[in-house]
């Protein structure tokens, strides 16, 4: 059963790219010393043998000299919610069934070896292949012992959920750490999301500003929708 809610949740769909600019977003929400750039709009990749598009940037941090202090990368994309259990989730308060569904999903995001969590590994060995350069030998784990599982963040009129994934990524020449966040939110009929990646040093000097690029993605997705969303808060 929860095999069927995870790939229901991830890969039984098509995935878009969501409408808004985030690179607009960016230039309106984020401080002087943060940029965020697209690297590939529209870009296409297969995950658990469904085709996928997504956008994806690169978040830059620097201090207010201008010296450089982190990057982040973010994939953009947009989920058909063709499961309805998940539109409950969304709303200001859950019903027993609503919280039996987020708990089968946290469930399955703890379990080691469980579908989603190969698929989230796919997920990251196909994003840093293509911006830190791993290789196809290297291996990726999923540190559970830190992650958020599925939690939902924001104040009353907006909803959004969120979650954080520690990755070690294991290579011949020694090991790199990396921090992933997803930032879930409904958008009309779909629900978008954002996907935060970063090598984990260098975590704290950027992941505030996905925060701001989060919380400019919703008042955008606010405005579009033309009915009041709230703001976004995320937990530190």
């Amino acid at each position: 059963m929860i095999k069927g809610l995870v790939f229901s949740f991830l890969v039984s769909l098509s995935i878009t790219v969501g409408a808004y600019d985030l690179e607009s977003i960016g230039k309106a929400y984020l401080s002087d010393a943060g940029t965020y750039t697209v690297m590939e709009s529209g870009g296409k990749t297969v995950i658990a043998g469904k085709e996928i598009s997504y956008e994806l940037g690169r978040l830059h941090g620097g201090d207010h000299h201008g010296h450089p202090i982190g990057d982040g990368y973010v994939v953009k994309a947009e989920l058909p919610l063709i499961d309805t259990r998940w539109e409950g989730c969304f709303q200001e308060n859950l019903s027993m069934d609503d919280w039996k569904y987020l708990t089968s999903m946290n469930e399955e995001l703890l379990t080691e070896g469980s579908p989603l969590r190969e698929i989230l590994t796919e997920v990251f060995q196909k994003l840093l292949m293509q911006v830190q350069g791993i290789a196809e030998g290297d291996s990726i784990e999923i540190n559970e012992r830190h992650i958020e599982p599925f939690h939902k963040v924001g104040e009353k009129g907006l909803y959004v959920y969120t979650l954080a994934v520690p990755l070690h990524v294991k290579k011949n020449t020694g090991e790199d750490k990396y921090y992933s966040r997803v930032y879930l939110f409904m958008n009309k009929n779909d629900m978008d999301v954002l996907l935060f990646v970063m090598p984990s040093e260098k975590r704290r000097s950027v992941e505030y500003m996905m925060e701001d690029l989060a919380i400019g993605a919703v008042k955008e997705v606010q405005k579009e929708n033309s009915k009041p969303l709230g703001v976004l808060m995320v937990e530190k």
